[in-house]
């Protein structure tokens, strides 16, 4: 099959297998000179090379375990696919990947494109598209465990729902980890009065609690009732979501943390706001709780419910980016969970 440069590059610190990584309908691996040394002649050749068809091609600097730079080339990645349109797919789903794993928006690529690496076959490229496709490129690490993931997702349609629209709510409102540190910044987003604000955060919230409903790991009650009445569980609907989180590989002794900061809103006040345990960094201002999946869920829900989804009232004011923020991390948390992610991310 055809083989397509993708316009970024494994900074990872292990090699890129050598088999690759196969997803349905394509493969993703390295043919550049990975791990030539600064100076080589094979070093030269390639940077030369690579120069000439990327304007923007660097080098990546390593730190091996004697806290010495190393140099080397940072290698390509590569797709064989039938077609320069499966290509691009494969691509869209690495940087939905990569973006779900960083859980956030860092890692932007909009109208990034896959070019045929035999350049006398562009599959109705032009050759100006080629040139400015050159100088959109990126060199970043994690992209080996991020091909992984693409590769996991390619395999059913609704993993891929979920990941896009997990990418989009990311890309209507989302923050980097640092920013949610609870020594660092105890309480950086408050309420905000912008109503247009409300709307961002809200349709955030409830494109990442759609991402949940297509792996169907959301609550439902059982016979008509409620999920929960006064904090308490029906047994049976308690009985249907831990049944359903188990088949699809999630942890449930595992919790999760749900960040809460300053003063209690509406929201906090809520019977649907999960209680959870105290954290070793919970005291004064910061009130995070480590909460079961399954109350996560019930709080993602009422959230999606109450306050983003239907028609907007009082608790839809009292939203911050750390709700945002939390029903995002449910999300990417159950995704990875149901691709076997999670204990890859976390060993």
């Amino acid at each position: 099959m055809p083989l397509y440069d993708f316009p970024i590059w494994a900074g990872d610190s292990q090699r890129f297998p050598t088999v690759g990584i196969r997803g349905i309908d394509w493969k993703l691996m390295t043919v550049e000179v990975p791990y030539s040394r600064h100076g080589s002649k094979a070093w030269n050749r390639h940077f030369t090379a690579m120069r000439k068809k990327y304007p923007r091609y660097s080098v990546l600097t390593l730190v091996d375990s004697g806290l010495k730079s190393i140099p080397r080339i940072a290698p390509q990645i590569i797709a064989e696919a039938k077609s320069r349109r499966t290509a691009q797919k494969a691509f869209e789903l690495l940087a939905t990947a990569i973006c779900i794993l960083d859980g956030c928006i860092i890692f932007s690529v909009e109208d990034a494109i896959v070019v045929p690496r035999d350049r006398s076959k562009l599959e109705g490229l032009s050759a100006d598209t080629v040139i400015a496709a050159s100088h959109r490129t990126w060199s970043r690490d994690n992209v080996i465990l991020s091909s992984k993931f693409a590769a996991a997702l390619s395999r059913r349609r609704f993993l891929s729902y979920a990941a896009f629209k997990l990418r989009l709510s990311y890309e209507i409102a989302s923050v980097p980890w640092m920013d949610l540190h609870p020594g660092y910044y105890p309480k950086s987003f408050g309420v905000s009065r912008l109503l247009s604000e409300h709307v961002r955060m809200a349709s955030a919230i409830t494109l990442a609690y759609s991402a949940i409903e297509e792996l169907q790991l959301e609550p439902r009650p059982q016979k008509g009732g409620s999920v929960k009445v006064k904090g308490v569980w029906d047994p049976a609907a308690l009985i249907d979501i831990q049944r359903r989180l188990r088949e699809a590989r999630i942890d449930l002794a595992e919790s999760i943390v749900w960040t809460v900061r300053g003063s209690q809103t509406r929201i906090h006040k809520s019977d649907r706001a999960p209680d959870g345990s105290k954290l070793s960094w919970t005291k004064q201002g910061v009130r995070d709780r480590a909460v079961k999946i399954e109350d996560a869920l019930v709080a993602a829900s009422w959230l999606r419910s109450k306050c983003t989804t239907h028609r907007y009232g009082k608790q839809t004011a009292s939203i911050s980016m750390y709700d945002v923020s939390n029903v995002q991390n449910l999300a990417r948390r159950l995704l990875l969970g149901s691709t076997g992610m999670w204990s890859q991310l976390m060993a």
